[in-house]
């Protein structure tokens, strides 16, 4: 009796530190399972502009490479990224593309409208 209970707390030990390290390892692998991911702080998408240069502000997390309409742009090592863009007058596009070292990719599209002075 006492070597079959012994078995079963042995087996009970097994699978609750299996199961901690399996957890842990899924926590710590969210971000690859997420990839790139592109958050714009300013200016807002879809808004109307009167300045022909504008400072495009935000965040790119997971992200091993950014780009603006196909041009490279430094990110810091949190992510940050700020870049000035000139607008032409009317309707405006401005293509985002975020890689990670896995190859996996993300791209955000921005509208924005200058007005003539």
């Amino acid at each position: 009796m006492k070597s079959n209970s012994k078995k079963i707390i042995n087996l009970t030990i097994f699978i609750v530190t299996a199961g901690i390290v399996v957890g842990y390892s899924l926590f710590e692998t969210r971000n690859i399972w997420h990839g790139p991911q592109i958050s714009v702080e300013s200016p807002q998408n879809g808004s109307t502009v009167t300045e022909e240069i504008i400072d495009l502000k935000g965040v790119a997390t997971n992200a091993q490479s950014i780009f603006i309409d196909d041009r490279p742009i430094f990110i810091d090592s949190t992510g940050n990224f700020t870049e000035k863009l000139i607008l032409a007058k009317g309707y405006n596009t401005i293509s985002i593309q975020a890689r990670d070292r896995f190859g996996s990719e993300i791209e955000k599209v921005l509208e924005f409208v200058l007005l003539e002075n």
